[in-house]
């Protein structure tokens, strides 16, 4: 953990409304309760240009609303973008944290000195956002002109909306400072209890301040929120300077069935350390052009361009993207309440910010006979160490129970002969 001074800054203010989506707003055709379980922000800065684009799922009982977006100064229309699911689900998919499999060789065979790959990374895709999660419906975004801004409750009324009662102060503080930008939506069809997402709203404005100048409101009834910043940048990495900076534990081996739960998984490590630490936590930093742990989810210039990455807008072949200038991807998490969460957040570059990526690991034991050689009964004996420290290290990540962890082992993995985990009872129960 480590704190960091200002040197240019990314400006992040929570406002309050008690129906407010991570990207502003949202009012109905009737008063109803809108909730969401997360909100991506991703910030593109090139020199004076700025990129914002705002990603959110939602649940309610509407389908028609409106989402209303308060900027400090005007928008045009024709800097207001609607855009596909696909480049933020690529670039969430590309920075997610990361589980290897490998199989362990035969002991027997002298030139397998090295564990083997089993099989492609299994990514962690923690927001969900896939195609079933995706909203489908018409979006028209209108930019409202001073006057309209400023008396909100009359357009809102006469659009046939009509906000929740406990919505009016912040509507009216909004209109007091800001402009606003109303992306009206009609859906063809939702779930009203669970969480799908919204096509990402972009804004393009023209600026020398690295800040982002838009109010997003916590989450409903005092529910924790989670908050996912990309930050892109041709300049280098940067990282929050009034936060500290907390890298989770990575490489870190654990159980092999946690393969089939590594969402929960990190979704429990995550969890775990949020309560301990408060800080903004690193996810990802490196490169958006290439990423050494990835394999099908690549993140594709025509995505980084939609994003804003307009310097590697057109570029083709290998050579040409080599010579390009760098995009540097930083992704942080933080987790809280409105009284958690400062009024903003800034951020400043960072020259010695190493690449990272969450990655842990799981080991398949070779399945062969102990008999088969000497190299082989060797290793059977170090197999009951190896699995008591990965049943240690899943429970300290976690918070889980050993007996929770060694219910979901199979017997071989448990190691039967060895009875290791009596031992990890008896110290549970003391």
């Amino acid at each position: 953990m480590r704190h960091l001074s200002a040197q240019f800054y990314f400006i992040f203010f929570l406002g309050f409304a008690s129906q407010a989506l991570g990207v502003g707003l949202l009012v109905g055709k009737t008063p109803g309760a809108f909730h969401r379980s997360s909100v991506q922000v991703v910030y593109v800065k090139e020199g004076d240009r700025n990129t914002l684009t705002f990603y959110s799922d939602f649940r309610g009982e509407n389908g028609s609303f409106v989402i209303l977006l308060p900027f400090p100064f005007a928008v045009p229309e024709e800097s207001i973008a609607l855009l596909e699911h696909a480049p933020m689900e690529q670039l969430e998919a590309f920075s997610a944290p990361i589980l290897f499999e490998q199989m362990d060789p035969d002991p027997c065979l002298e030139e397998n000195l090295a564990p083997k790959a089993a099989g492609g990374p299994v990514k962690a895709h923690l927001l969900g956002s896939s195609p079933q999660r995706r909203t489908r419906g018409s979006y028209k975004a209108v930019a409202l002109s001073a006057p309209q801004s400023q008396k909100i409750q009359d357009w809102l009324q006469e659009e046939g909306y009509q906000p929740a009662p406990e919505s009016v102060p912040w509507l009216k503080e909004q209109a007091r400072k800001n402009h606003f930008i109303a992306i009206k939506v009609e859906l063809k069809e939702h779930s009203r209890l669970a969480y799908q997402y919204l096509r990402p709203i972009q804004v393009t404005f023209t600026g020398a301040e690295f800040s982002l100048p838009l109010e997003l409101g916590p989450a409903p009834q005092g529910e924790d929120q989670d908050l996912y910043l990309y930050v892109i940048t041709d300049q280098g990495q940067v990282a929050p300077a009034n936060y500290a900076i907390t890298q989770l534990p990575s490489n870190k081996d654990i159980p092999a069935y946690i393969k089939y739960r590594f969402e929960d998984f990190y979704r429990e490590v995550f969890l775990q350390a949020s309560r301990k630490n408060k800080g903004a936590f690193l996810e990802y930093a490196g490169s958006a052009l290439r990423c050494e742990n990835c394999n099908e989810d690549t993140l594709t210039l025509e995505s980084l361009s939609a994003l804003g990455v307009q310097w590697l807008s057109g570029l083709k072949d290998k050579k040409a993207i080599a010579a390009a200038k760098e995009a540097y991807l930083s992704r942080y998490h933080l987790r809280g309440r409105k009284e958690s969460l400062p009024q903003k957040i800034t951020f400043q570059a960072v020259a010695d910010l190493p690449p990272f990526q969450e990655v842990f690991l799981v080991r398949h034991a070779w399945m062969g006979s102990s008999r088969s050689c000497a190299q082989a009964n060797a290793y059977a004996n170090t197999l009951s160490a190896r699995r008591e420290s990965e049943a240690r290290t899943l429970a300290s990540l976690t918070g889980w129970s050993i007996e929770r962890i060694l219910n979901n082992m199979t017997p071989a993995q448990k190691d039967q002969k060895k009875h290791w985990y009596e031992r990890l009872f008896d110290e549970e129960k003391k």
